[in-house]
């Protein structure tokens, strides 16, 4: 709440502006935790399989692609290694307009649109999640940029 003192009129009553940049302030910091999240999430995935030489024609074009080397590719509890990067230039986040946007609450989406990503995520055979994983990393990190804003350089 917050109240202003004027000489000549008395108090004025200021709580709609302050309610208003509170909500402001904390839809900024979702919007920082949620772009955090995807940043890490890209980090995560980004390392590259290794992969083996291309096969190529008498005229020494390229013919097909590169093989990838098997034991190069991520191990289940790891999180998966890049071939072809469709992947991680596919993590997106988005403030979400459902129905806790109608509370006064604000949320994000972090994810990926590639039946693939969901497979890796959700798959207990393949186990290779990589965005519960990363969220569960970050939570200290988030609850902070939640709670207190996002911290000053040099802070952790």
């Amino acid at each position: 709440m917050a109240f202003k003192v004027n000489g000549k009129t008395g108090i004025k009553w200021n709580g709609e502006k302050v309610n208003r940049n509170i909500k402001l302030g904390m839809e900024q910091r979702v919007k920082l935790a949620a772009q955090l999240l995807r940043d890490r999430v890209v980090r995560n995935i980004s390392r590259p399989v290794t992969k083996m030489g291309t096969q190529r024609n008498k005229a020494g074009q390229a013919t097909g692609n590169p093989k990838v080397d098997p034991a190069s590719r991520s191990k289940p509890g790891e999180y998966p290694k890049a071939e072809t990067t469709r992947l991680m230039k596919d993590i997106f986040w988005q403030m979400d307009s459902g129905l806790l946007s109608f509370s006064g609450k604000h949320s994000a989406i972090v994810g990926t649109t590639l039946d693939y990503g969901a497979i890796l995520e959700l798959s207990k055979r393949l186990d290779r999640s990589y965005l519960r994983r990363t969220f569960n990393e970050q939570l200290g990190m988030i609850r902070k940029i939640l709670l207190t804003g996002p911290p000053l350089p040099g802070q952790k």
